[in-house]
C-alpha cells in the first residue's frame, strides 16, 4: 500500500485535521524517517495523492487505445476511470475538497496535453488560462455530480450529455 492510499483511506472517515503522520506510519508499519523520505509533510502528501488521481484519470484513456479523435469513446474512459475509483470522489466531498482537486487539474492542463484540450480551441478562440481554469472547474462539478447521485445515469449516457454541455456555449448572442 502507497503512503497517498492509507490516506486516502483514513480521510474516507477522518477529519483531515485529526490524521497525524505518525498514524498514518503505525499503519503502514515504516518510519517516520522513511516517510520524510517521500514527503517532507502530511500536505505534500494528500498534493501526491490528488495529482496521481487526476494524471491517472486521463493516462487511463492512453491505455484503452482509444483512438486521439474519438471523443465520445475517450469521454467514456474518463468517466468509467472515475466510476471505477468512486472512494477518491467520496473522499473529496467528505473533505470538502472540490476547489483543491479543481486547481491541480487546471496545473495539470497547464503542464500537459490532454485529450480534451484540443476541443476547448476553436479557429477563432485558443484556449486560455481562464478557459482550463473554467473547464476544469467544470469537468470535475459534473463528475462530483453524477458520483452524489451514486451514477444513476449509465456510463455512455452521462459521456454524451456531458459532451453536450462541453459545447454548449455559456452565454448565446444576445
Amino acid at each position: 500500500m502507497k503512503i497517498e492510499d492509507c490516506l486516502l483511506e483514513n480521510m474516507l472517515s477522518i477529519p483531515y485535521d485529526r490524521i497525524s503522520i505518525a498514524d498514518l506510519c503505525r499503519q503502514m508499519g515504516i518510519s517516520r524517517r522513511l516517510y520524510y523520505t517521500y514527503f517532507p509533510d502530511k500536505d505534500s502528501c494528500l498534493l501526491s495523492l490528488i495529482d496521481r488521481y487526476v494524471h491517472d484519470s486521463i493516462a487511463d484513456i492512453s491505455t484503452t487505445a482509444v483512438a486521439r479523435n474519438d471523443l465520445l469513446n475517450q469521454t467514456i474512459a474518463y468517466l468509467s476511470f472515475w466510476k471505477a475509483h468512486s472512494n477518491f470522489l467520496t473522499m473529496v466531498t467528505h473533505q470538502n475538497l472540490k476547489g483543491l482537486v479543481i486547481d491541480r487539474s487546471y496545473l495539470f492542463f497547464l503542464d500537459q496535453n490532454s485529450f480534451l484540450l484540443n476541443h476547448l480551441s476553436t479557429p477563432d478562440v485558443k484556449a486560455d488560462d481562464s478557459i482550463l481554469w473554467l473547464y476544469a472547474a467544470f469537468r470535475f462539478t459534473v463528475l462530483l455530480q453524477w458520483h452524489e447521485q451514486d451514477y444513476a445515469i449509465p456510463v455512455e449516457e452521462m459521456a454524451k450529455k456531458y459532451l453536450r454541455m462541453l459545447r454548449s456555449p455559456l452565454l448565446h448572442d444576445l
